[in-house]
């Protein structure tokens, strides 16, 4: 099947294999995931039986499916991009057939131009961390890892590779407050969960839509396509805005309307002085933390 819109990136994970073992290659290439910076890019995931090649058929224990890029693999890396797949958009029925002929997959995850315009430091590629790993529906939920891996992003050496993305955050490097004390912050998913954390020239962030909602320091989900920042004029934004491993509105109410409106998995934390995570979610309307390693 070919993807005219988006790179492609076509990962079978095996699922309880050990580190190192679970999803070698880009199924479409025979090489390690990677793709052209500031491009529009997809994972396509499938779990897989141990042999590497059987398409799992029952998925009904996962509650959502997270792809993850990072820094690199040592402990408490920073997430540059994140995306979350809740299990009722996640396809239930997967073939065999399907998945070896491309054209279906459990999930798919997809990062915008923005979110891929990820930092090289001016080299022609630059070798990143892809972790895939998904959440169990029971309780306590368990977080399982299926990939953790190199991901190659590459330099395409023209102007529309997008603004680089700087130490994880969606500010693009030498962006300035203008007249007003304004910056326009553009590029990002209604209804994704993002988070927002002052430096020294900043003041607060104001989401549109939401009856001028403002952050000082702290999540906030996206009305628009864009928020404005407040800082000191012609003064260097110094603010970290970036998005976060939080299911967005939709695949919440998904999520809580597949469990009989009972339980679901509101969000998940990561402590980056640790590096575990955190889950906090509602069961029969009492609000649970739990830690999961």
């Amino acid at each position: 099947m070919s993807v005219l819109t988006q790179l492609r990136n076509r990962i079978g994970c095996i699922v309880g294999a050990y580190p190192g073992q679970a999803g070698v290659a880009n199924s479409l290439t025979g090489q390690q995931p990677g793709f052209w910076r500031g491009n529009d890019v997809r994972f396509e995931v499938a779990l897989l039986e141990a042999d590497g090649e059987t398409v799992i058929t029952n998925i009904s224990a996962l509650a959502s499916l997270t792809v993850e890029i990072l820094s690199g693999q040592a402990a408490a890396p920073t997430i540059l991009a994140t995306g979350t797949v809740a299990a009722a958009d996640m396809n239930q029925a997967l073939s065999q057939a399907a998945w070896d002929d491309g054209s279906s997959q459990h999930a798919v995850v997809a990062f915008s131009n923005l979110e891929s315009a990820l930092d090289l430091g001016g080299a022609a590629s630059r070798t990143f961390w892809l972790a895939i790993s998904y959440l169990t529906n029971g309780s306590p939920a368990r977080r399982i890892t299926i990939y953790g891996g190199p991901l190659t992003v590459f330099e395409d050496g023209t102007p529309s590779g997008g603004p680089v993305i700087a130490g994880g955050t969606l500010v693009p490097v030498g962006a300035v407050f203008q007249a007003g004390d304004l910056y326009v912050l553009e590029g990002l998913t209604p209804g994704r969960a993002y988070s927002y954390y002052r430096g020294a020239n900043d003041i607060k962030l104001l989401n549109p839509g939401t009856g001028g909602q403002e952050v000082v320091d702290g999540a906030f989900v996206a009305a628009d396509t864009y928020v404005t920042l407040l800082g000191t004029q012609l003064q260097p934004v110094t603010a970290v805005v970036r998005a976060e491993a939080y299911f967005t509105a939709e695949q919440s109410d998904a999520r809580y309307q597949q469990l009989g409106g009972t339980e679901f998995v509101w969000l998940r934390l990561q402590d980056v002085a640790t590096g575990q995570y955190r889950t906090v979610r509602v069961n029969n309307g009492v609000l649970v933390v739990e830690q999961i390693t």
